[in-house]
């Protein structure tokens, strides 16, 4: 962790934009047919959106944070939405709910 990584480490934070926007001309040229050219938003937040975090953050721990609220956020609402009354089948209507919610092919 770096207080001022922008100072501290600029040669890390180029080389990680540099090789994320590789990685990722790399799945959309090579995985097409697995992507359809595009890729998700969580994965273009890593690819694209990293580096200006660890500029403002210092480190990738709020960002860690944020999605781990997020993902809070949704089994919340999928909770209060699919409410029933055996903890077991509302367990797995949140889940079911979650996977089709998530899901590309769907």
């Amino acid at each position: 962790r770096s207080t001022f990584p922008t100072r501290e480490c600029p040669e890390l934070l180029c080389q990680y934009s540099c090789n994320s926007q590789r990685f990722a001309e790399l799945l959309r040229t090579e995985f097409k047919h697995r992507y359809e050219g595009k890729i998700t938003n969580y994965l273009h937040k890593t690819l694209a959106h990293v580096p200006e975090i660890i500029e403002r953050d210092g480190s990738i721990g709020a960002w860690a944070s944020e999605g781990n609220e997020s993902g809070n956020k949704l089994f919340r609402r999928f909770r209060k939405m699919n409410a029933r009354q055996s903890k077991s089948y509302e367990l797995e209507g949140i889940l079911k709910h979650h996977w089709l919610y998530t899901s590309k092919y769907l």
